[in-house]
């Protein structure tokens, strides 16, 4: 097949082994002689030297003393930053992103109250009627309880489901296994959702549909 490379030089190549997952990988993995003459440093700027277990400290003394000679060269123990896909994060990106998904967070809350509270107000009406036909205030408040769990537990349930299927869909298709929520993260979010739905359903109808005077004969 035929290639450009960086410098604009035209060159055929044989293809000789195909990558299944590509991420983290470029679309090309070229040999070193290949683009030598054709890159600005002709020499390789990081090497990661795997040693078996219990060897890393004998390994890294033959590295330094065969790369003694060499100015500029230092040899150190590899970290997570060097092995990793992902590019490297500091504490002021990941600050970034935290905040960017707290505001998220924090409007769709904010809707999901509100639009459960003027549908409770609303609601008031009906709750006035229960109580003129003998429901006392524990059993409508009950009755809000049990409306708020089942409000929590259907909006988690849809919610987890609705953002399961494109999520699983993209993961297995780019990285061939499904995506993993640290059960911590998602046990924050249970509760959130469930105080959501708590302030928009038993705070507007806390009265229990009580009213000033009772019924006219």
């Amino acid at each position: 097949m035929e290639l450009r490379l960086g410098d604009g030089t035209g060159v055929r190549l044989r293809v000789v082994a195909l990558h299944e997952r590509a991420l983290g990988l470029g679309e090309f993995m070229l040999p070193h002689e290949a683009l030598a003459g054709h890159v600005p440093a002709l020499r390789d700027q990081r090497i990661l030297i795997r040693s078996t277990d219990g060897t890393a400290t004998a390994t890294a003394t033959s590295v330094r003393r065969a790369l003694a000679r060499y100015e500029g060269v230092r040899v150190r123990s590899a970290t997570a930053d060097d092995v990793r896909i992902a590019p490297t994060s500091s504490d002021q990106d990941n600050a970034v992103i935290i905040i960017g998904v707290g505001v998220i967070g924090g409007f769709a809350l904010l809707a999901v109250v509100s639009a459960l509270s003027l549908i409770t107000v609303g609601r008031r009406g009906g709750f006035r009627l229960l109580r003129t036909v003998g429901a006392g205030r524990r059993q409508v408040r009950r009755m809000l309880v049990l409306e708020t769990g089942l409000v929590a537990v259907a909006g988690l349930a849809i919610g987890t489901l609705v953002a399961a299927v494109p999520l699983v869909a993209f993961a297995v298709s780019a990285t061939g296994s499904v995506p993993y929520l640290p059960p911590e993260r998602y046990g924050v979010l249970a509760p959130a959702v469930t105080v959501a739905a708590g302030a928009g359903v038993l705070w507007p109808g806390s009265s229990g549909g009580r009213s000033g005077r009772g019924p006219r004969a």
